[in-house]
């Protein structure tokens, strides 16, 4: 009910957390994994867009990655959005309401991906040499996601 409820007020109140910063001026965790489903996987099926979001809270729980969100996606060379270095911006505004609602789901412990314990991803168009250290787990749209068990 919280979830639903939590949709039908993003909805109506047209909120736009593009400019989401803590007292700090720090961007909050739920702006920081929006903002990397949304440039990572926007143009993916929603399992997919839940699979990316769901990499990014993996790495949060693992003992290989920092313990927040905003850390986890901002650490240097991980998600190749980060790498650009002029502003993207938010130019598709119903994939980013969609990229909002995941980030809020599974910040919440809602719904998560069927990707498992996965901690890395890359898209179908690239091979990057990390690759054959994991264990792929799944391919889900344009994505292949890996684990680091070999077991």
């Amino acid at each position: 009910m919280k979830i639903f409820t939590f949709f039908i007020v993003m909805l109506i109140s047209g909120i736009d957390t593009a400019q989401a910063k803590n007292k700090a001026g720090e961007f909050s965790e739920f702006y920081c994994l929006s903002e990397t489903i949304y440039h990572e996987s926007r143009g993916e099926p929603i399992p997919g867009q839940f699979a990316v979001g769901s990499v990014v809270m993996n790495r949060v729980r693992s003992k290989y990655y920092p313990s927040t969100v905003c850390e986890v996606v901002h650490q240097p060379y991980q998600f190749s959005w980060t790498l650009i270095k002029t502003e993207l911006g938010i130019t598709d505004k119903k994939s980013w309401r969609n990229a909002q609602q995941i980030a809020w789901i599974l910040l919440h412990g809602g719904m998560r991906s069927n990707i498992g314990t996965a901690l890395d991803y890359h898209s179908i168009d690239v091979n990057p040499k990390w690759a054959k250290s994991y264990v792929k787990t799944l391919t889900l749209g344009r994505h292949i996601f890996y684990t680091r068990d070999k077991s």
